[in-house]
């Protein structure tokens, strides 16, 4: 029984981290991605504090996980960095 409920937790730590992880990635509030350093792409040079296109959504998971972009909302964009 002990192995059992060892196993459920470890289960349900695991979800929770991968729903932060989705919630870090997608966030539910209407905000904008925000480019952190500069970014090429689609042949269009993206400036620190640009907001990036969000329609390649292997793009946006890129560049949050390398950091090179994060969500912010609207109110927060003239607080850069």
């Amino acid at each position: 029984m002990a192995a059992k409920n060892k196993n459920e937790t470890k289960e349900q730590e695991i979800e929770i981290l991968q729903t932060d992880k989705e919630n870090a990635l997608f966030p539910e509030k209407p905000q904008v991605l925000i480019a952190l350093r500069p970014v090429l792409y689609l042949s269009h040079q993206y400036k620190i504090g640009d907001t990036l296109p969000v329609n390649n959504l292997e793009m946006v998971k890129a560049w949050i996980e390398a950091r090179s972009a994060e969500w912010r909302e609207k109110d927060t964009l003239n607080q850069f960095p």
